[in-house]
């Protein structure tokens, strides 16, 4: 009998009270991709990516038409070397593009890297502005907006922290 009185007395107070036991509690959202992409550190980070990848392909082509000559060289002298000859020449070929497809992909792989960390540092760089924004507002809870099914546009504060973020880092070295 005792906890039925008590769970009737929870239950009024929550009706008569809603707005008082869970005012206290603000939630918002961002969009941390629209922050990346946007911002002047996260623009700094796509063009510095950008330039490396570009500067990439243009080494990639010059080592790919390289190695298409070469092979076009060795099938025109392919009559006029001897048998042994023609195979050691076509084993460098063979060594000189596997030697191509490791760099090409190791290349590649350190872009991707570079992407991945510079994306991390960013990130770790945006929570403290974050954490003192919640702060100064008295939010009790920021969420990503990805984790967002539906909310109130009002609540999202994308566009804050984007000029924020845009005040406190202005450019990005990626390493």
């Amino acid at each position: 009998m005792k906890l039925s009185k008590r769970f009737l007395i929870v239950i009024f107070l929550l009706i008569i009270f809603p707005g008082q036991i869970f005012a206290e509690n603000k939630i918002v959202y961002f969009d941390m991709d629209k922050i990346l992409e946007s911002s002047k550190a996260g623009i700094s980070i796509k063009t510095q990516l950008e330039k490396i990848h570009n500067s990439n392909i243009a080494n990639f082509k010059k080592i790919e038409d390289s190695l298409k000559n070469e092979e076009k060289t060795l099938i025109a002298k392919k009559n006029l070397l001897s048998n042994e000859d023609f195979q050691k020449e076509l084993y460098k070929l063979k060594n000189d593009t596997n030697a191509y497809k490791k760099k090409r992909s190791k290349d590649i792989n350190d872009v991707t890297t570079k992407r991945m960390n510079a994306t991390k540092k960013m990130i770790n760089l945006i929570n403290p502005i974050l954490g003192k924004y919640a702060e100064e507002r008295n939010i009790s809870i920021i969420l990503s907006k990805q984790n967002v099914i539906m909310g109130k546009t009002e609540l999202d504060i994308s566009d804050e922290i984007l000029k924020l973020v845009d005040n406190q880092i202005k450019t990005f070295k990626i390493k």
